[in-house]
């Protein structure tokens, strides 16, 4: 029998054929992949869950805070307005007094007085009867 004789093996002068879907995963960056997202879908999860808690804890003790300050605020509130209040009463006394004191002077001081019209700087305390 004669041995086969075979030509040499084709000599290709191009890179070996590659996968194309290989080819573009490599080539993707950081959030192109789909696995990318979930992980980062995952590591946002864990942190809300961790966070929520804390967050909740600091809102509840800022809304304690708020309303002790709330009333203080209303009883600080409340004593000013008496003081209000009480300043002007006595400032009413006063006009009273004013005009009291207005009425009963001697004539000749009302001719000096009479220069100032009603409601200038001068005749505060007029109040017209």
């Amino acid at each position: 029998m004669v041995k086969p004789r075979f030509p040499e093996p084709f000599k290709h002068a191009h890179p070996p054929v590659r996968n194309i879907n290989e080819i573009i995963e490599a080539q993707l960056t950081f959030g192109q992949k789909a696995s990318d997202w979930v992980a980062t879908n995952l590591l946002l999860s864990l942190q809300a869950a961790y966070a929520a808690p804390i967050i909740m804890m600091s809102q509840n003790r800022q809304a304690t805070r708020d309303r002790l300050e709330a009333h203080n605020d209303y009883l600080i509130n409340q004593k000013t307005e008496e003081e209000v209040r009480s300043i002007l009463d006595h400032l009413a006394a006063q006009n009273d007094a004013l005009i009291e004191i207005h009425q009963t002077r001697p004539r000749g001081c009302r001719s000096f007085c009479a220069r100032w019209p009603p409601g200038s700087t001068h005749t505060f305390f007029y109040r017209a009867s």
